[in-house]
């Protein structure tokens, strides 16, 4: 799981649009130049969840959001579903408490052998504490 920032009309990360060639890369060396990449082993097991409050998260930014699936960084799925394979849309918003956002993560390609829960990994970005609920 990785938090990079974006550019917060086009999403653009330097200077790539959504689905041109190296977006999810520049996109991977931003979340980890801003030390904002998370590894399998930092993320809750099935049905846990984790406060994170250190994450150097700023509120006058836009974040995307990546999922490396099984922690690999050739298998990368963006919140901006332009850069996706076939445009696919793996992370879906949903309206949450506290002027925050909950977004469920579907880790499987929408359009092949998803089941479409978008619950494979909820994150809740409200106030300073970003959790995040892992359900795989």
């Amino acid at each position: 799981m990785a938090f990079y920032e974006a550019d917060s009309i086009t999403g653009a990360v330097g200077g790539l649009l959504p689905g041109e060639a190296g977006y999810i890369e520049a996109a991977l060396a931003n979340a980890r130049g801003k030390k904002l990449l998370l590894k399998a082993d930092q993320l809750p097991g099935f049905g846990g969840s984790t406060i994170y409050d250190s994450l150097p998260i700023q509120a006058d930014k836009n974040y995307g959001m990546l999922l490396l699936v099984n922690g690999s960084e050739s298998n990368v799925f963006s919140s901006y579903s332009a850069a996706n394979p076939g445009g696919s849309q793996q992370f879906l918003s949903f309206g949450s408490t506290d002027r925050g956002i909950t977004v469920g993560i579907e880790d499987l390609l929408t359009s092949n052998d998803s089941d479409k829960d978008y619950n494979d990994l909820v994150v809740i970005l409200a106030s300073a504490s970003p959790t995040v609920i892992g359900t795989i």
